[in-house]
């Protein structure tokens, strides 16, 4: 009996110890790095050995989407992911998130910031723990504003704009202030400090408020300080990062951004203005607030999914205890009130947790609705409008929220026998079924879905048929149409302008001269440079503060000053053709060298003989002959160019205003940002049909070409 006991107890030793794999999901370039997660994990794994995790790092645009997505996983997706502050409402709505309220110790609600907790809570309910406690701080110069004669850094945000035009006047900066107001969800979080300032509201009742009172005041602000001079006109294109090199270069005395930026613009190595950095709560407005803060924080969550769910909680546990957070207390602040009174906390960073003391209690949430996608795009682009100037505060904020409710086939020649046709048929039948279950299916699945309601919120539940409302709702939808005449105008200025140089750039490289090969094997290389990295590039050039172009332009005085080229609607699409144009002109230029390589150079001999000039000869020999072979590059290029979504959403987002917003853009936003699967595809459908129209004519030119090179 003993050794049957002492068997059992082994194999519940042995099962209970078995190892376990957690799969978590992170940020990269969070107020944690990679390395600083790496370290934690595998401090936590020689804590538990029984334990291993494996870590997916996505950028910050990929971890929602990458949420949503794994909750059709099951226990084959994550067991631990991170979130933003502005999901959890939509994650509890459609319950891709664990309840971990009751795990949560009763003593934790009163230890840890409240502010910090609304970062994980919807409907009264904790779907997880806050991890990455952070908002939006003001940082001063303290030697610009000694300079200027001025005492103490500014308390409300009328005392902000007074001391810039002070700092102005004295010519001690150009533009005192700097913020991040790009087309991204970093404008919406610079709003909604200000909507706390003046004491705004999102929603009430149930409906949006943001067009009256602080709402209204909060923009109207906003666009005073550009018009004013004191803000950086450049802000309309500006990231946190942006922000953070702009101070960090000397060039504004006043800047708001993240936890992140103090210890980094504090680093000699990184900043020209170490030891210079201060730092205050984001001002108030008088009569109204005393301070102003957003809640910018991100928590840790278990996915409904999980097979591990006690594992997982004892991982985000991990993660959030206090002596964790206050090792790593100089990337980020730690939730734990107590933490502040350390010494590993505040040393070197006093100032910061001081400002951080008051802010972290009354930071201001964005919406807490499960449609916030939705909202954040229609504000951003009414924000933008307004910081332009081609609308008043008033005109863009009408927007009311957002008001969401619910190809040609290829025919191979036919053979002259029936057998020659089965053979033909049999060789292509392997490929005709990869082709159906790769393509057929995912082509079929998307028009069926098109016709329904839909949405990736709603995996396990069956869409309702609608007929062809999301068809029309896209025809009818002012903001579409508008996607597809920016989607026309890229297409049809970059694809004349890539034919046009193409063209320019063969004709010298069919020409004899030393080196003809080298350029020719150079001539490739904008091509195959991956179209992300070519929007990088070019994004730095064009960069308003230190961009090769306006360095050019200004040294040479084609322009008077620097320029924000992709903050400006009139400008924004052209730079970013322009962009376009240099990667993809190469594959023109390939094509028409290899067709001028048939054109015999007698016929150029003897038309010059005859006295036709260098044009006569081209426009009447050369691209005859060519002809063919540049007409189905254009169409290629044509299909492509309409399809552009890369390079767009690199480089501008869609911004200024939706200035650069294509029809693919809107196809992306539909399906991945807002979830409408069907609606989402009936987009897509739209665009399909156009580009069908396009193939059609490449097929006929093909079919021309073909018939036309036989005897005559």
């Amino acid at each position: 009996m003993k050794r049957v006991l002492l068997s059992l107890s082994l194999l519940l030793s042995t099962a209970s110890a078995a190892p376990v794999t957690l799969n978590a999901l992170f940020m990269k370039q969070a107020a944690y790095s990679e390395a600083n997660i790496k370290d934690m994990t595998k401090a936590f794994e020689a804590k538990n050995p029984n334990i291993k995790v494996n870590l997916e790092f996505v950028p910050y645009e990929g971890l929602h989407d990458k949420i949503v997505s794994s909750a059709s996983a099951g226990t084959n997706g994550y067991d631990v992911v991170l979130f933003d502050v502005i999901w959890p409402t939509e994650f509890a709505k459609n319950s891709f998130l664990v309840d971990v309220t009751n795990r949560i110790p009763a003593a934790d609600n009163a230890r840890v910031f409240s502010g910090a907790w609304t970062t994980v809570t919807a409907g009264g309910k904790r779907y997880g723990m806050p991890w990455i406690l952070d908002t939006k701080y003001l940082y001063y110069n303290k030697a610009i504003l000694k300079k200027a004669g001025i005492a103490a850094p500014p308390r409300t945000w009328a005392e902000l704009q007074q001391q810039a035009a002070t700092i102005k006047a004295k010519g001690l900066v150009e533009y005192p202030i700097v913020w991040s107001w790009s087309q991204a969800e970093a404008l919406i979080c610079d709003y909604t400090t200000l909507i706390s300032a003046f004491g705004g509201q999102f929603y009430a009742g149930g409906k949006p408020v943001f067009n009256t009172g602080g709402g209204l005041k909060a923009l109207q602000y906003m666009t005073d300080s550009l018009k004013s001079g004191v803000s950086n006109p450049n802000s309309k294109e500006y990231l946190e990062e942006d922000v953070r090199k702009v101070f960090s270069d000397g060039k504004a005395a006043f800047a708001l951004n993240w936890t992140y930026m103090y210890n980094m613009a504090n680093d000699p190595k990184q900043s020209k203005v170490a030891g210079q950095v201060g730092i205050v709560p984001a001002p108030g407005v008088a009569g109204v607030s005393q301070v102003s803060a957003m809640n910018g924080s991100m928590g840790l969550g278990i996915p409904t999914g999980s097979a591990h769910k006690d594992e997982a909680w004892r991982f985000i546990q991990y993660l959030t205890s206090a002596p964790v957070q206050e090792q790593f207390a100089q990337l980020s602040l730690p939730i734990w009130k107590a933490s502040y009174s350390k010494p590993a906390v505040t040393k070197g960073q006093e100032a910061l947790v001081k400002a951080a003391g008051t802010s972290l209690n009354v930071m201001f949430p964005r919406p807490t609705i499960a449609q916030y996608p939705q909202l954040s795009t229609v504000l951003q682009t009414a924000l933008q409008k307004a910081l332009l100037g081609s609308q008043t505060p008033a005109q863009a904020l009408d927007v009311g929220g957002p008001d969401r409710q619910p190809l040609p086939v290829m025919t191979a020649r036919r053979g002259n026998a029936p057998a020659a046709r089965f053979q033909g048929w049999s060789f292509l039948l392997p490929l005709l079924v990869i082709l159906a279950c790769v393509i057929g299916y995912p082509l079929v699945r998307t028009v069926y879905l098109s016709f329904t309601d839909a949405s990736l919120n709603a995996l396990g539940i069956p869409p309702q048929w609608l007929g062809v409302a999301n068809y029309q709702g896209a025809l009818t939808s002012p903001e579409f149409l508008a996607t597809l005449w920016n989607s026309t105008t890229f297409t049809v200025v970059s694809v004349a302008l890539e034919t046009v140089l193409g063209v320019l750039v063969a004709l010298l490289l069919n020409q004899r001269f030393r080196g003809r090969t080298l350029a020719r094997a150079l001539l490739i290389l904008p091509w195959a440079i991956p179209t992300i990295v070519n929007a990088t590039m070019w994004r730095w050039i064009y960069n308003p503060e230190y961009g090769a172009l306006n360095a050019l332009l200004t040294q040479t005085g084609l322009i008077g000053g620097y320029r924000s080229w992709l903050g400006e609607p009139s400008s924004a699409m052209l730079m970013v053709i322009l962009a376009d144009v240099w990667k993809n002109y190469p594959l023109v230029a390939m094509i028409a060298l290899a067709a001028l390589q048939g054109v015999p150079a007698e016929i150029h001999e003897a038309a010059s003989l005859d006295g036709a000039s260098a044009w006569v000869r081209f426009w009447r020999l050369t691209l005859p002959a060519i002809l063919g072979p540049l007409s189905v590059a254009v169409v290629l290029r044509t299909i492509e160019a309409f399809k552009v979504f890369d390079i767009i959403y690199v480089m501008t987002r869609g911004g200024p205003a939706d200035a650069t917003k294509t029809a693919s853009f809107s196809v992306y936003q539909e399906a991945f940002t807002y979830l409408q699967a069907g609606s989402g595809a009936a987009y897509a459908n739209v665009m399909v049909l156009i580009s069908a129209v396009l193939i059609a004519g490449y097929l006929l030119l093909m079919r021309r070409q073909g018939s036309g090179s036989g005897p005559a």
